[in-house]
C-alpha cells in the first residue's frame, strides 16, 4: 500500500518542515511506502527553497514548482494528477489541518468501505460576518446549483486511487474543486474535525462572491432557466397590464397618466435586462475560456533529485473506474537544454482498466490504422507511405529510437512495433548494428505483407495485441515509432486511454526497455489530427501502465517527444 500526501504551498514556509515531519511519521504507522507532493503555487516567501531542501533530504518528497500563482484548486489538481499512491490525502499546508488525520481518515475509510473521507469542521473559522456570509453562500449555492454541497467542508480528505483518477478526468479550466469532488460520485463519508484557526482567512467577502459565481455557473444552468421563467412572467404581466389599459380607455373611459410610473417601469425593466445579459455574459465568458483549452497550470520544474523509492505496491488498474488526464507541462530539475527528463521509480505491469475512455477507443483506434493504409495505397514506398514528411525526418526518428539500446554491445532482440514497410531494418543494417536482431510487427495485413516482401527472411508478425497478445514473444527491446503521434477522431482523453492500454500490453513483452514518440505539447501550433499530450500527462500514464524508470527527450528538432521506458532504473543513464 502506498499513501501520497498532496498540498499546495503559498506562504507556507513557517510550518512546512513540521508538516512534512508529522505527515511522514503518521504515514509510516500505516505503510513504509509513502510520497509527499508539494506544489509551489507561486509562493512569495521561502516555501520553494525549503521544499527543495526537504526533497534533497527525502527522495520520497516531490516538489512541483508552478510558473506563477494559479490558485489553490488548480494547484491541488496538478498535485493530484502527479500523485501515485493507492490512497491520496490532500490538505492545506498551514497546519490548520493536522496531517495526523491521515490515520483517522484511513480507519474510517476501512470501516465504512468508502472511497472518500472528507473533513467537516465543527467550529467555523472567522468572525460573525464571515460565518454568516459563508452560511448564506452554501445555502444559496445549493439552491442555485441544484447540488447539495456539504456545509463547512474543508480541504482535508483521503481518497482512493480510483476516485482520484475519476477526479483527474475532469478537464475544466474554470475550476471549482469542491464541485468536481462532489460530481465524481462514489461513496463519500464526512468526518468531523476541530480545525484550530492559526491564521486569518484569505477568503474575503469579494473572493467568496467570486467563488459563488464561479461555482453556480460551472455546475448549473439554473440561472439561465430562471432568466427564461422571469422573462415569460414579465411578458405575461405586460400583456395583462396592456389589457387593463385598453379596458380603462374603451370601457371605463379613463386615460391613465403618470410620467413617473413610466420612467420607473422603464428603469426596472432595463435593469432586469442588463442583469440577465450579465448572467448570460458570464456563461459566454466561461465557454470562451474553456474552448481555448489553456493548460490548468504551467509547471516550471519537478524536483525529486534522488527518487529512489523501490517496489511501489500499486493496485491493478482494472479496479479503477476512469482514466486520468491532466493539463500541465513539467520538466526535470536537472538543467539540460531543450530536453525534459523525469526520473521516476516504478516497475510494475498492471492490467489496464476497461474504462469509458478505453471502450470508446477500442474501435476508434482502427481509424488511425485506416489512415496509414490509405497512405500506403497512395504512395506505396518511401516515408510518405507511413505519412512521414521526408527521408531526413525518418532517419532522425530511427536514430532517436535506436538510442534506446545505445549502450548495448552484446546481441539483443528488437521488435519494431508498427513496422510499416520495415525501413528501420534497412537503417540498422546501414549503421552496422550487427548485434541487433530485428523482428517486425504490424496490425495491418497490408503493411505486414509489404514488409515481408521488402525483407525476405525477416520475421514479421501481423496481429492486434489489444485483441490478443498471447502469441507475441518477449523481446529485449521494443520500439513504437509513430504509433501515438496521430489521433484522427479520437478525443484527447480517449487517446491517453489508448496509449495506456496499448503501452501496458506491449511493455509486458519488453525484457529491458521500450521507446515510443508523441507530438510535443510545447509548440505554437497544434493539429487537430495529432496527439499533443502534456509532459505531466505522458509521465503519469507511463508510470501507471509501464514503469517509473523513464527518460523524456525532445531535443531532436521534430516537434516530438520520445519516451524511453526501462525496467532497470540504471538502464537509461546512457540515453542521449
Amino acid at each position: 500500500m502506498r499513501i501520497s500526501l498532496v498540498t499546495p504551498l503559498y506562504r507556507s514556509a513557517p510550518g512546512l518542515r513540521e508538516l512534512c515531519d508529522r505527515a511522514r511519521a503518521t504515514i509510516r504507522t500505516l505503510t513504509p511506502d509513502y510520497e509527499i507532493v508539494l506544489v509551489n503555487d507561486g509562493s512569495p516567501d521561502d516555501s520553494l527553497a525549503i521544499a527543495r531542501d526537504i526533497a534533497a533530504q527525502d527522495p520520497n518528497v516531490v516538489v512541483i514548482d508552478l510558473s506563477r500563482n494559479f490558485g489553490q484548486h488548480p494547484a491541488l489538481m496538478t498535485g493530484l494528477r502527479a500523485a501515485t499512491g493507492d490512497y491520496v490525502f490532500i490538505c492545506d499546508s498551514d497546519l490548520e489541518e493536522d496531517p495526523e488525520w491521515i490515520a483517522d481518515f484511513h480507519v474510517r475509510m476501512q470501516e465504512e468501505d468508502c472511497d472518500v473521507v472528507y473533513g467537516v469542521q465543527t467550529a467555523r473559522k472567522g468572525g460573525a460576518f464571515y460565518r454568516l456570509a459563508r452560511g448564506i453562500f452554501y445555502r444559496t449555492l445549493n439552491l442555485a446549483s441544484g447540488i447539495a454541497f456539504p456545509a463547512n467542508i474543508i480541504t482535508a480528505r483521503l481518497m482512493t486511487r480510483r476516485y482520484v483518477d475519476a477526479v483527474a478526468a475532469f478537464p475544466e479550466r474554470e475550476l471549482f474543486a469542491a464541485g468536481i469532488w462532489h460530481m465524481a460520485g462514489f461513496r463519500q463519508i464526512a468526518f468531523e474535525v476541530a480545525k484550530p484557526p492559526r491564521s486569518q482567512t484569505t477568503y474575503t467577502f469579494s473572493k467568496l462572491a467570486g467563488v459563488f459565481v464561479n461555482a453556480v455557473t460551472a455546475f448549473s444552468v439554473r440561472p439561465l432557466q430562471a432568466i427564461s421563467i422571469v422573462g415569460v412572467a414579465l411578458s405575461m404581466l405586460a400583456v395583462l397590464f396592456i389589457a387593463y389599459l385598453v379596458y380603462q380607455r374603451l370601457v371605463v373611459g379613463n386615460v391613465l397618466e403618470g410620467w413617473t410610473s413610466v420612467i420607473a417601469t422603464t428603469l426596472l425593466i432595463g435593469g432586469i435586462i442588463l442583469f440577465f445579459n450579465g448572467v448570460m455574459a458570464i456563461y459566454l465568458a466561461k465557454i470562451f475560456l474553456e474552448v481555448k483549452q489553456r493548460p490548468l497550470t504551467i509547471v516550471r520544474e519537478v524536483v525529486n533529485p534522488r527518487s529512489s523509492s523501490e517496489a511501489v505496491a500499486r493496485q491493478e488498474l482494472n479496479s479503477r473506474s476512469s482514466s486520468p488526464q491532466g493539463g500541465s507541462a513539467t520538466q526535470d530539475s536537472r538543467p539540460q537544454a531543450a530536453r525534459s527528463a523525469i526520473g521516476l521509480n516504478q516497475d510494475s505491469r498492471p492490467q489496464v482498466a476497461s474504462t469509458a475512455s478505453d471502450r470508446a477507443s477500442q474501435d476508434s483506434y482502427k481509424t488511425i490504422i485506416a489512415h496509414y493504409e490509405r497512405c500506403l495505397q497512395e504512395h506505396g514506398t518511401g516515408p510518405r507511405a507511413v505519412d512521414w514528411k521526408d527521408e531526413h525526418g525518418a532517419t532522425t526518428r530511427y536514430d532517436v529510437m535506436l538510442d534506446l539500446l545505445r549502450t548495448e554491445t552484446e546481441p539483443v532482440t528488437l521488435l519494431d512495433f508498427g513496422c510499416g514497410l520495415g525501413d528501420l531494418k534497412h537503417h540498422i543494417d546501414a549503421r552496422g548494428l550487427d548485434h541487433v536482431h530485428y523482428v517486425g510487427l504490424d496490425v495491418s495485413p497490408a503493411y505486414a505483407e509489404a514488409a515481408r516482401a521488402a525483407l525476405p527472411g525477416t520475421t514479421i508478425h501481423c496481429m492486434d495485441v489489444l485483441q490478443d497478445d498471447s502469441a507475441l514473444p518477449d523481446y529485449d527491446y521494443i520500439v513504437m515509432n509513430g504509433i501515438f503521434t496521430r489521433r484522427q477522431d479520437l478525443g484527447h482523453a480517449d487517446m491517453l486511454a489508448y496509449l495506456e492500454r496499448l503501452g501496458s500490453a506491449v511493455f509486458a513483452h519488453a525484457r529491458r526497455g521500450l521507446a515510443f514518440n508523441v507530438m510535443s505539447a510545447h509548440v505554437d501550433w497544434k493539429s487537430e489530427d495529432l496527439f499533443h499530450p502534456e509532459v505531466s500527462e505522458l509521465a503519469g500514464v507511463v508510470a501507471r501502465a509501464m514503469s517509473r524508470h523513464m527518460v523524456l527527450r525532445d531535443d531532436y528538432g521534430l516537434y516530438e517527444c520520445t519516451c524511453y521506458v526501462y525496467r532497470d532504473p540504471a538502464a537509461g543513464k546512457g540515453t542521449a
